[in-house]
């Protein structure tokens, strides 16, 4: 079941089995390894009374901030009206170590890659469109941190030494206390690549701090949602215009998108050829 604990999810987890679950795990004595947001592990602590226990590791992930759920529910009925959805992974590694960038699998298996510049979720999710408001002022993120470890995407890296970087992206772990580094030396000798930063380095560079910035227009987006397709009202927002606007220079370019599909060759480079002489 490992596989489906891995990638990059931009939605809210609800993890109230997983925590139920690991406080009867440990009430037993049996080793429990919990991973999520930081505050997920704040929540997993509260419900143990804030007790340690020796059987229990938990490693917390750098969070960007929880987008709406129910936003994402209208964006995947808005862009897959036919139901026809296998599996959408936020980030593919065919793009790299690009997070602006996704990937839709359909039943039939056809596969569809679509970026910022064009996927209405991608585009608000990272400008902090439709972030939760809690997310803005985090009492998590910045050290000292919830976990044993803390995971994430090594952004900035090359800056410190451009040799360190990979196609695919480099990882960062932090050990976060004696327990951690007791850890890492058991595993050290299997890890493909271990060289220490400076912590002050990687706090500059990733988030460790309690603000982020919500993007000013989230209200507009909220009172505007509804009254158009969502891709619609995020260009609107991010783009500060209108609803009529968008739909507006929408149509324009599918006309002449339209227009240049069933024009013929001879007569595309014909119109090229006067073009050029009229220059």
């Amino acid at each position: 079941e490992l596989s489906g604990m891995r990638g990059s999810k931009y939605v809210q987890s609800d993890a109230t089995d997983a925590i139920g679950n690991a406080v009867s795990l440990l009430k037993r004595e049996i080793p429990v390894l919990f991973s999520g947001t930081p505050c997920q592990i704040n929540g997993l602590l509260a419900a143990l009374g804030n007790t340690k226990s020796d059987k229990l590791l938990t490693v917390d992930f750098v969070c960007h901030g929880v987008p709406s759920q129910s936003v994402f529910n209208e964006y995947l009925k808005e862009r897959f009206p036919k139901d026809d959805l296998k599996e959408f992974l936020f980030r593919t590694k065919d793009a790299g170590q690009n997070c602006m960038v996704c990937l839709a699998t359909r039943k039939d298996g056809s596969r569809e890659i679509s970026d910022i510049n064009e996927d209405a979720f991608e585009k608000g999710f990272h400008k902090s469109l439709f972030l939760r408001e809690s997310c803005a002022q985090c009492h998590f993120a910045a050290p000292p941190r919830q976990g044993d470890f803390t995971i994430g995407d090594f952004w900035g890296l090359e800056k410190y030494n451009p040799d360190y970087k990979d196609p695919l992206g480099v990882s960062e772990v932090l050990l976060n206390n004696e327990k951690a580094d007791r850890i890492w030396m058991e595993i050290k000798p299997k890890l493909k690549f271990d060289e220490p930063v400076p912590v002050d380095f990687a706090v500059k560079h990733n988030r460790y701090r309690a603000k982020t910035r919500i993007h000013p227009d989230r209200a507009r987006f909220f009172e505007l949602r509804g009254q158009a397709p969502l891709s619609v009202v995020v260009d609107a927002v991010l783009e500060n215009c209108s609803l009529e606007e968008v739909q507006k220079a929408r149509k324009k370019a599918k006309l002449k998108g339209t227009i240049k599909k069933l024009t013929p060759a001879p007569v595309k480079e014909l119109a090229k050829k006067v073009l050029r002489k009229i220059r």
